[in-house]
């Protein structure tokens, strides 16, 4: 059985495991730091594994190494291999099995961490570990198998990752009660000219879709602290000196005694359907994977 691979030189673990490190890393440098003598090890594993599958795993890009095609396919193979390997050393010794979760900020930050308590009392044989990504990079790693599951908003999943939906992210405008001197109920239009308001710039089409949203419903915008993620800008609510534009999801977090939403109708169309994504490739070598994935899923529905 397997007599291709054990008759035949140059396929050992030391090898793959340079290949992974590379390929993480994007260049051997990179991957092991300026020692000379270790550089040329891992360039030299590498090339015997180069020679022992026939084909190019890399291809020099300036300092970078990319990987080829061929160098792809070997990533996904190894790292499913090696996440069995892993699983089974584990449970063998009585260690824990680890998950990782991939999304963004404000999802794992209102969504996902406040029930991560209640994963691991279900699952104490497992860790577990989130990661702050872009919706690109979220893709990247469930397609690669470096992250085991992932959320994202459904148009940025392509159809040969598996989804559930857990529910629609809306977006709403909260103010600070301290500062709203008006007799009258507080508008959209009054905060705009009156406020500060604080807002996540990084994500570009959120920052798209709130400019031609409030452009076409003539409500002009003035945004007085730009910020990386959405938790900045409620931490800046929180100070009481700024309004902000925050997910929904982010209201059970807000004292109802100091905090207001303005009704903005115009928001509305900002929605965005977010789903609970895996590779089922993931689920099949990791079968733990697919019971954290429907605990999750249900504990993260909105």
């Amino acid at each position: 059985m397997f007599n291709s691979l054990f008759l035949k030189d140059g396929f050992t673990f030391l090898r793959v495991r340079a290949f992974l490190e590379v390929a993480a890393a994007g260049g051997i440098s990179k991957a092991v730091g300026p020692d000379p003598g270790k550089q040329s090890q891992y360039s030299r594993q590498i090339g015997e594994l180069e020679d022992f599958f026939g084909v190019e795993l890399f291809q020099k890009r300036g300092k970078a190494m990319v990987l080829t095609e061929s160098g792809s396919q070997l990533l996904r193979i190894s790292r499913e291999a090696f996440h069995g390997f892993e699983d089974f050393a584990r449970v063998c010794n009585k260690d824990t099995i680890r998950i990782t979760i991939g999304g963004g900020d404000a999802l794992l930050h209102w969504l996902v961490t406040p029930q991560l308590g209640t994963v691991s009392r279900k699952f104490p044989a497992v860790s577990l570990c989130v990661q702050n990504l872009r919706s690109t990079d979220v893709v990247a790693g469930l397609r690669d198998l470096s992250l085991d599951l992932g959320l994202v908003r459904e148009s940025a999943l392509p159809s040969d990752l598996a989804r559930k939906q857990i529910g629609d992210l809306k977006f709403g405008l909260y103010v600070p009660r301290s500062l709203l001197r008006t007799p009258a109920p507080a508008t959209f239009s009054w905060v705009a000219q009156n406020l500060p308001l604080a807002c996540q710039h990084s994500d570009g089409e959120f920052q798209h879709q709130l400019q031609a949203a409030a452009l076409k419903a003539k409500t002009p915008i003035r945004i007085a602290v730009e910020c990386e993620t959405f938790p900045q800008a409620a931490q800046l609510l929180l100070t009481e000196a700024y309004a902000a534009v925050l997910p929904s999801i982010a209201s059970r977090f807000l004292d109802a005694r100091k905090f207001v939403e303005v009704p903005a109708t115009w928001l509305k169309t900002l929605r965005r359907p977010i789903v609970l994504a895996w590779n089922k490739r993931t689920t099949r070598v990791r079968p733990i994977t697919s019971e954290v994935c429907s605990a999750l899923s249900s504990l993260c529905t909105f």
